[in-house]
């Protein structure tokens, strides 16, 4: 009996060893078979896009990227097969047969591998399936469950002279000196009068990637340009933010003609050819409330991109209507100083950026524009405002749809026409230089002279967060890490996520001078985030000490300042603005970052953009709105951040509710 357990025993580990790594084997096979590219035609509207899905299979995890021909990477997901299985989508989508993976993947509506026949998809989703279930035994569970798929890591950021660089796909290259960017900075009125010059001139295509365009009389008067430059042919295309265009100006309201003209004013931009995502005829909200992902009302498209004839942007053919303009300014009158009705106007900072790095700029756009094309489904409802006749082969049929379509604004109650008149007088002035827009206000609204300069490099940089890319975070974090002497920073809402919160923090450590510039709570649109501020003042100003009360602490560190905007001097006592809406940051004077991302835990779910800039010119320029900024604001005390830190009453019930939400952001 002993010698035959001897025999036997062997014999059945042999076995059993045998057929698990049979079944690896077989695990590998298939993944072999499966990693290659499937190109896919999808349709989007009348025309289709050509794609090239890279499908790369590894321990059970699948990850689907997609690419465009000329812009590159779309967007991605991974899925893990020993815990899902996929199965084919019961409808065709875009014109292609789908395979999706699990029912998640179904429901929130994220990527499913195309295909353009069923014989296709039939072949690839045989082997997908029996990888599967090989995935789900035990033995392979145990080796690969939840894993992450261990591909290839990209390398950390490198600095390129002083802006720090990515090898990462979509990270933005870095222009230097002799690729000829010029890059201006710009308050409210000196983007207003930049838009209004490149849209005169443009000779080929507008686009324009933004969170807010509202029709007060800057949005109508800038709707009125687009619709005639689209009907002399040019590619004129708006990417909005839905829940803003359907939402947000039933708050921001300031009479009930502004809320309905809302809807009328994209309403004829659609009539005029224009497409303008996060718009819908007839289904507002569809496509942000689309699947069962709600989070997805959390990731907001906040980007702010006014890009005119970027084919015009190399030095062999470039005209002066070839520009963009990013920062944190929306397409509203308060933005450009327009009116003080009810509220005065906001403070805000862009850049004016000339040069081939809007070729950089514009794929960025494309990319976020055909991910729209793809993954809304408002096209059938669209053919009610949407003119989709050419405005110049098709000219007839063009201008008919559009006088048929095209609705009539509703005029404001009498008590309230000075609304309207006002902002439009002050738009002229601003614009044919008259003087007139300088009578009320001569500081923050002065008239200036915008200035291109000539930067050392320059680097463009977005955060899709959907697609796990954090361009603009990462590029704070970094240049952060190497300031050496000083750190500026401007920035409506100052909620940082942990990890940029500690980089400020080691800065101080490290000796680095550091000025913040942020809202006060009586001029924040946004009042409660100015109390959560208010209460992390003091994060920045000790060396905490476990268990140890305030008082009792080390002393404050003597580089690190924080000031409140008021809006107003403190000599004239007039209130010249009302929020501070700027987002821009400047390391030692010689490089800065501007664009649209709040230091914030919500723009870490949105979708934002910005320039980073070398040039010790261009930067001391940006510096000199800084300091002017100053005088409109308040030092903050070291007995008013320790008291903030000890909220009581209503502050102290608004704080706790707005820990819950970060808690979840």
């Amino acid at each position: 009996m002993m010698r035959f357990l001897l025999f036997v025993v062997p014999f059945f580990f042999t076995l059993s060893s045998f057929g698990g790594e049979a079944v690896f084997e077989k695990v590998k096979n298939y993944e072999s078979i499966l990693n290659r590219k499937y190109p896919v035609f999808l349709k989007t509207g009348k025309t289709s896009v050509f794609l090239n899905q890279n499908l790369k299979v590894r321990d059970c995890v699948v990850e689907i990227r997609t690419y465009h021909q000329d812009f590159g990477f779309l967007y991605g997901d991974k899925y893990d097969l020993t815990g899902l299985y996929p199965w084919r989508a019961i409808q065709k989508v875009n014109g292609a047969y789908g395979i999706i993976f699990g029912a998640k993947s179904h429901f929130t509506k994220r990527s499913r591998l195309y295909f353009n026949s069923k014989k296709d998809r039939l072949s690839v989703l045989k082997t997908l399936k029996k990888l599967s279930l090989l995935c789900k035994k035990k033995s392979v569970k145990k080796k690969f469950g939840k894993a992450s798929g261990n591909f290839k890591k990209e390398p950390p950021p490198y600095f390129v002279g002083g802006i720090p660089s990515s090898t990462k796909e979509n990270g933005g290259r870095v222009f230097p000196q002799k690729s000829g960017v010029e890059v201006a900075n710009l308050d409210g009125r000196m983007s207003l009068r930049e838009r209004y010059k490149s849209l005169i001139e443009a000779k080929k295509s507008i686009l324009i990637q933004m969170f807010l365009l509202r029709s007060d009389e800057a949005g109508k008067f800038f709707a009125e340009i687009l619709s005639k430059k689209r009907e002399e042919g040019l590619d004129v295309r708006l990417n909005l933010d839905g829940a803003t265009v359907n939402l947000m100006d039933t708050i921001n309201k300031k009479t009930q003609a502004d809320l309905k003209n809302q809807k009328i004013l994209f309403n004829n931009l659609m009539a005029s050819g224009i497409r303008v995502f996060g718009f819908s005829c007839k289904r507002p909200l569809f496509n942000e409330l689309r699947g069962t992902d709600l989070f997805k009302l959390i990731r907001r498209n906040h980007e702010k991109v006014w890009l005119v004839d970027a084919e015009y942007s190399d030095d062999a053919m470039r005209k002066s209507s070839s520009v963009a303009i990013l920062g944190g300014i929306n397409i509203a009158q308060e933005y450009f100083g327009l009116s003080w009705y009810k509220r005065a106007p906001y403070r805000d900072q862009d850049v004016a950026i000339r040069g081939p790095i809007l070729k950089e700029i514009k794929k960025s756009f494309e990319r976020s524009f055909i991910n729209k094309a793809i993954r809304f489904r408002t096209y059938n409802d669209d053919k009610y405002c949407f003119n989709s006749y050419d405005p110049i082969s098709e000219k007839e049929e063009f201008l008919k749809f559009k006088r048929e379509k095209t609705r009539p604004y509703l005029d404001q109650k009498p008590g309230e026409k000075h609304w309207p008149i006002g902002q439009r007088r002050t738009l002229r002035a601003i614009l044919e230089g008259t003087g007139k827009d300088n009578k009320k206000f001569g500081g923050l609204w002065a008239r200036r002279e915008i200035k291109y300069f000539p930067v050392q490099g320059a680097r463009f940089v977005h955060s899709r967060p959907d697609e796990k890319e954090n361009f603009v975070y990462e590029a704070y974090v970094n240049l952060i890490n190497n300031a050496k002497k000083e750190i500026l920073i401007s920035n409506s809402y100052f909620l940082s996520p942990p990890l940029l919160k500690n980089t400020l923090k080691k800065a101080i450590k490290r000796g680095v001078k550091v000025t913040l510039l942020s809202n006060g709570v009586a001029q924040n649109n946004l009042g409660p985030i100015s109390i959560m501020n208010r209460y992390r003042y003091i994060d920045y100003f000790y060396s905490l000490r476990g268990g140890q009360s305030v008082q009792k602490q080390i002393s404050p560190y003597d580089n690190i300042t924080i000031h409140e905007w008021q809006g107003k001097r403190e000599d004239l006592n007039i209130q010249e603005a009302s929020t501070l809406h700027n987002k821009y940051m400047i390391i030692d004077e010689k490089i800065a970052l501007v664009g649209s991302f709040n230091l914030d835990y919500s723009s870490l779910k949105n979708s934002e953009s910005g320039i980073i800039y070398e040039s010790t010119l261009l930067a001391k320029d940006l510096k000199k709105f800084f300091l002017r900024d100053l005088k409109y604001a308040r030092k903050i005390s070291l007995n008013e951040i320790i008291q903030f830190n000890g909220p009581r009453g209503k502050d102290k019930m608004i704080i706790s509710l707005l820990k819950v939400i970060e808690k979840y952001l």
